[in-house]
């Protein structure tokens, strides 16, 4: 699995929660936790979390550069753009980080059902986008919620 599928699979992960993300530990963080969790399962946002520590973890520049962007992308999420440039200085990160990378990589290795399946509860949602540099094949299971519009690319 090389860098750029790496960095694509985390941002796609990490996209939908990025508001929460940013915000946890403190009491509105928790409070948007266990709703994400009511909405998308306990898998996905565990997995989410768990990839975004691992990126967050560190005081260098990159780091930084990379939260900067997150929050680029939490306030303006269907930004194309801003997705696309929130991955890219995640490979300049993991360019400059092999254990990071290799850490990230056992990550999705290990969650690929979590990649390809996914459950929407009580939501509503006008548009999903996602996005993948392999085909991958992935099933959506939605109770109780609406959603608009699906986008997959390829």
């Amino acid at each position: 699995m090389d860098i750029q599928v790496i960095a694509n699979g985390v941002v796609n992960t990490i996209a939908p929660y990025l508001p929460s993300l940013l915000v946890l530990g403190g009491t509105m963080g928790e409070e948007m936790a266990k709703k994400i969790s009511e909405n998308v399962g306990d898998d996905a946002w565990e997995l989410a979390k768990k990839l975004w520590f691992k990126i967050t973890n560190g005081d260098d520049e990159k780091v930084e550069n990379t939260i900067k962007k997150a929050k680029v992308v939490a306030d303006n999420p269907d930004e194309e753009v801003f997705i696309t440039v929130l991955e890219k200085v995640l490979v300049e990160q993991l360019q400059a980080d092999n254990k990071l990378q290799e850490e990230l990589r056992k990550i999705i290795s290990n969650n690929q059902d979590i990649f390809q399946n996914m459950t929407i509860n009580n939501s509503h949602s006008d548009k999903v986008n996602q996005r993948s540099k392999k085909p991958i094949g992935q099933t959506l299971k939605v109770t109780n919620s609406t959603i608009k519009e699906i986008n997959q690319e390829q």
